[in-house]
């Protein structure tokens, strides 16, 4: 995405869609994902509710990646704390698309994972399905979208 806008993109984002992604297998709601800025670096903390009831929550930092300024090129780790100085873990977290203000597409570029965001719970259809169709000219396999039902109106 050009002209990427760290500081609009911070804040809370709720998960509308995603790919199936290892990680969030124990999640029956929704993921929430917030993005504040620490001293130079993007802090990420997600938050799910398990079908146990049990809030899982996992903090991680991002930077914007140095080969492509400007745009929304984001690493993002969540290895141990001690081993985040290695880069091991670093993870291609690509923003493709925002309004900053009601969604937002994050994707890896090798097209295993993307996500659908909104600023708020719930999502309208239509606009879920213009965020979809987006997907889908960029070539991801829409037909394996998870969605929060519970999340569309």
């Amino acid at each position: 995405m050009p002209n990427f806008n760290i500081s609009s993109y911070l804040g809370t984002w709720y998960e509308i869609a995603r790919m199936p992604i290892d990680y969030e297998e124990d999640c029956s709601k929704a993921i929430s994902v917030a993005y504040t800025m620490k001293k130079n670096t993007i802090v990420v903390k997600t938050q799910c509710t398990t079908a146990e009831h049990k809030v899982d929550t996992n903090e991680g930092i991002a930077y914007l990646s140095s080969k492509a300024k400007g745009t929304g090129q984001l690493k993002v780790n969540f290895a141990s704390k001690w081993l985040r100085w290695t880069k091991y873990g670093n993870t291609d977290y690509w923003v493709l698309n925002t309004d900053y203000t009601s969604f937002a597409i994050v994707g890896s570029p090798d097209h295993q994972y993307v996500w659908i965001f909104s600023r708020t719970p719930n999502m309208d259809v239509k606009q879920l399905q213009t965020q979809v169709n987006f997907l889908q000219n960029l070539g991801y396999d829409i037909s394996t979208l998870i969605y929060n039902k519970s999340s569309i109106e």
